[in-house]
């Protein structure tokens, strides 16, 4: 990231001490911007780099702050599949109020930022195809997928009106150690079972494992993330965000044994098992990312592989010696 500068930049970050956000503010902040982070809990700043609580599904929440913001990066919401079934209009209002009164607030204002959404691979639905491209139309089979289709359409509607610039970042399944480990089943599952690996020696895997999934290191993320916020990137654009490469679920897993084995010199036992009663079927997906056009946006590529990051995940664990 050595021609990224974010020196005088101020970036607002919803969900911003989440795994992503704190990930990224940390980051924004190293190269000289600023970062701050949104929170709706209060929070001890003396462990956050700046942390504003407030609401961001209030239209007063973007009508005070959205004067001295130049780009929004939007984590915050819903980030459990299973909540959004059950709870599907508290999930569909705090997807969208946020995007509504974001957008109703710049248009008040006539403050024309810029807004990054992080949206999720899923939204593809069950794809057949692979890899996958922006052109697939998505076809989402939940209620947090067709939530966040929603979003990325309010916002590239509002970038087709001239109100904002928009860009929709749809992220394969994200790994890595972040300063905000997140806590939501079913989300994170290579960080998930590499904790168990080190701590039970053990590994389940559902069916037959041999779901094909594309992994992509939170370093290579952050630093997509920021290669977007530039002004030279164009904006109004969909954007898959992955490694470009599959590897099936039992493979990953066995990945995180060898490397145990390797770091650790100890033994993982790894084990098929039939999928639990309250799984979905979007878990039962294939899906690799095709890269290509955001290569060609703003020539960001992944730079850690599959076998890299899992030793450098595996190591903080096993250095810091936590629990999350």
């Amino acid at each position: 990231m050595n021609h990224l500068s974010f020196k005088d930049k101020k970036i607002l970050i919803t969900g911003g001490v989440g795994y992503l956000g704190s990930a990224l503010a940390r980051e924004i902040n190293n190269f000289g911007g600023n970062a701050i982070q949104v929170s709706s809990r209060k929070l001890p700043s003396e462990k956050y780099f700046r942390v504003l609580q407030g609401d961001v599904c209030t239209l007063d929440f973007w009508l005070d702050n959205l004067p001295k913001i130049d780009t929004v990066y939007h984590f915050a919401g819903n980030t459990s599949v299973a909540y959004a079934e059950s709870h599907a209009l508290e999930c569909l209002s705090s997807a969208i109020q946020p995007i509504d009164h974001l957008i109703l607030a710049a248009n008040i204002l006539k403050k024309k930022v810029r807004v990054i959404f992080s949206s999720t691979a899923t939204v593809y639905g069950l794809t057949t195809e692979l890899p996958v491209d922006e052109s697939t139309v998505p076809r989402p089979i939940t209620n947090y997928d067709l939530y966040k289709l929603f979003s990325e359409e309010k916002l590239a509607l509002a970038h087709r009106q001239g109100i904002i610039e928009s860009i929709s970042v749809r992220l394969s399944n994200v790994y890595g150690p972040s300063p905000s480990m997140g806590q939501v089943d079913g989300r994170g599952v290579l960080n998930k079972a590499a904790m168990i690996a080190i701590e039970s020696k053990s590994l389940s895997v559902y069916g037959t494992g041999k779901y094909i999934r594309d992994y992509v290191y939170i370093d290579d993320v952050i630093r997509a993330f920021m290669k977007l916020e530039a002004r030279s990137v164009s904006s109004g654009l969909t954007l898959n965000v992955g490694s470009g490469k599959g590897i099936a679920l039992y493979d990953a897993f066995k990945l995180i044994s060898d490397c145990i084995k390797e770091i650790l010199d100890e033994t993982v036992n790894l084990k098929l098992i039939d999928w639990p009663n309250n799984s979905q079927e979007i878990d039962r997906r294939n899906y690799v990312a095709n890269i290509d056009l955001i290569k060609s946006v703003c020539g960001w590529e992944p730079k850690i592989d599959i076998k890299e990051g899992v030793n450098l995940l595996l190591n903080h664990y096993n250095s810091s010696n936590k629990t999350y």
